[in-house]
């Protein structure tokens, strides 16, 4: 028997050939076939994204209403701009029954965002202890998120998490050994010191003023205006770079 086949265009073409026993069976082109998943994947791609602009707007609105009633275990721990999930986002909020709700149905609770912050961190930042506590309360924890803050220098964020989840001064001093180990607890110290968010700043400033830097010097021992003729105006600060001690 003769091969034949029917050409026709697009993803539709198919190649009649000879069965073993002489009947004709149709065979899909590869090719074409590939086309069209790749082009099915990509439709459904889109709607997935879509989809996850609209709840993360809805959530920076607070229509968690919206939110709740569209999530489920298959798009709860999108990310969104940096990385942040929903579940962040609602820590973020303080929204204390939201946290509950996106928990109960599948939010991870130790994911973190292009910083490496958790909802924990992201509760405590914005001063939502209770918050904080109930993520770590259903199976987070914060060691990731206290040896970043040692790291970062974030002293009233570290104070808030002694505060709010019982982090000792062990655990904070061992957290800076291991960013740090030849440098001491010189985080530590400032912590135990602190008792207001203004008091934190000068800890903070003073941690990291360079030798010589601004308010070193008095008003009348500043050179002649003519020694700086030529020469680049000195910086009154350092360009702190998180992690460069290597944690």
């Amino acid at each position: 028997m003769a091969r034949k086949t029917a050409i026709v265009k697009g993803s539709e073409r198919k190649s009649i050939v000879p069965a073993p026993k002489g009947e004709l069976s149709v065979h899909r082109n590869p090719v074409a076939a590939a086309a069209e998943t790749f082009a099915l994947r990509r439709r459904i791609r889109g709607r997935k994204e879509k989809e996850t602009r609209e709840m993360f707007s809805a959530a920076k609105k607070k229509k968690w209403g919206t939110v709740l009633s569209r999530a489920n275990r298959d798009n709860i721990n999108e990310r969104g701009p940096h990385g942040m999930t929903l579940l962040m986002e609602a820590a973020s909020q303080g929204e204390y029954v939201v946290v509950q709700r996106l928990v109960q149905s599948g939010a991870y609770k130790r994911s973190e965002d292009d910083l490496g912050r958790t909802a924990i961190a992201h509760a405590l930042l914005n001063s939502h202890n209770d918050v904080a506590k109930l993520i770590n309360s259903l199976g987070a924890s914060w060691e990731r998120d206290l040896l970043l803050a040692v790291r970062d220098r974030r002293v009233m964020l570290v104070k808030s998490m002694q505060e709010a989840l019982g982090v000792t001064q062990e655990d904070i001093d061992n957290a800076e050994a291991q960013c740090d180990p030849g440098r001491g607890p010189a985080l530590g110290s400032a912590v135990r010191k602190v008792s207001g968010e203004a008091l934190a700043q000068h800890e903070l400033t003073v941690m990291f003023q360079p030798k010589g830097g601004a308010g070193a010097e008095s008003k009348g021992s500043g050179p002649s205006p003519g020694e700086n003729k030529g020469k680049k105006k000195p910086r009154d600060t350092v360009n702190y770079s998180p992690g460069h001690h290597g944690c």
